[in-house]
């Protein structure tokens, strides 16, 4: 298309109120879209994340457990070499 061309489609559009209210519905269409696109991408990735924390605090968890197991299992092995000694 040359310049005439582009003129003559702008002001086809302009003088046409409804290719105008069109166009702004479907701006404000694609808008919403995208904007509940981008909560519901939020929502799977905040979802997932979670997940993946929930994971690594069981796993920490359960090393603490452990260690404390370990540390009572010490423990009372000592009390019974102190005790053993005396």
């Amino acid at each position: 298309m040359d310049r005439q061309a582009w003129g003559t489609a702008l002001e086809l559009y302009v003088n046409t109120p409804e290719l105008i209210y069109a166009s702004i519905f479907a701006a404000i269409a694609i808008f919403g879209f995208a904007w509940w696109l981008r909560n519901q991408i939020s929502k799977e990735r905040i979802a997932a994340l979670q997940e993946r924390l929930r994971e690594l605090l069981n796993s920490a968890n359960a090393t603490v457990v452990s260690s404390l197991a370990d540390l009572e299992q010490a423990n009372t092995d000592l009390g019974e070499t102190l005790s053993l000694r005396v």
